[in-house]
């Protein structure tokens, strides 16, 4: 994929996040259930975390032991919202290609459902080589990305056959309360393979990986 058009939608997601803001709160009020469990694996008292991507810190509601919070986003509303919700916490508006952190900052770095709105295999890698860059050594990155091709129903949005777009890429629509579409948001759907292997060109060891329901689920270490 060209860069630029890369760039552009990464810009576009922001403004999809800032528009969809309120109601993604509502509706994304609880922590993944399924998840959970699998979260609080790699997490220890004490250390100091990033969550990549928090959106309204739901992430905060799923983790069991006393840390070290930082939560960024490119979204200035849903970072809007997080503060809201937890005061204590402390939130930044951040670009997620270029992080404002030295090198070895964090124990443990999540990206929940982030790594799949990042278009281009070298932006995502770019992504990648930030969170490992922010790792302490054998610090651990817990990521997750959505497996749409076992969700029928978002098949019809797939764009990849058109002119710019990558196979696997897809636009799906969000939708308010009243159905009406506000925006679509840019997925990229990944096989096990691929992702797999995005985490060894950065350099990353994998410690855990599996399907749970229609998500992919790794621990990785520096």
């Amino acid at each position: 994929m060209n860069k630029k058009f890369a760039l552009e939608i990464i810009r576009k997601t922001r403004e999809d996040y800032n528009k969809i803001a309120d109601h993604f709160n509502v509706t994304r009020a609880y922590p993944w259930k399924n998840l959970v469990p699998h979260l609080n694996r790699p997490l220890k008292n004490g250390d100091k975390i990033l969550d990549l991507g928090c959106g309204n810190g739901r992430l905060l509601l799923a983790l069991d032991k006393k840390i070290n919070y930082t939560g960024i986003d490119g979204s200035e509303k849903l970072i809007k919202i997080a503060s809201e919700l937890h005061p204590k916490e402390k939130f930044v508006i951040e670009d997620i290609l270029n992080l404002p952190f030295d090198k070895e900052s964090f124990d443990l770095i999540y990206s929940v459902a982030v790594i799949h709105h990042i278009p281009s295999e070298e932006l995502r890698l770019n992504v990648l080589s930030e969170i490992k860059r922010c790792l302490r050594s054998k610090g651990k990155a817990v990521i997750t990305a959505w497996n749409l091709e076992k969700m029928e129903k978002y098949q019809e949005f797939a764009c990849y056959e058109k002119e710019g777009w990558e196979k696997g890429d897809y636009l799906i629509p969000w939708k308010n309360s009243k159905g009406e579409i506000i925006t679509q948001r840019y997925y990229h759907t990944f096989t096990f393979e691929e992702i797999a292997d995005l985490f060894k060109k950065v350099g990353f060891k994998i410690l855990e990986k599996k399907e749970i329901e229609f998500n992919f689920f790794f621990v990785l270490e520096k």
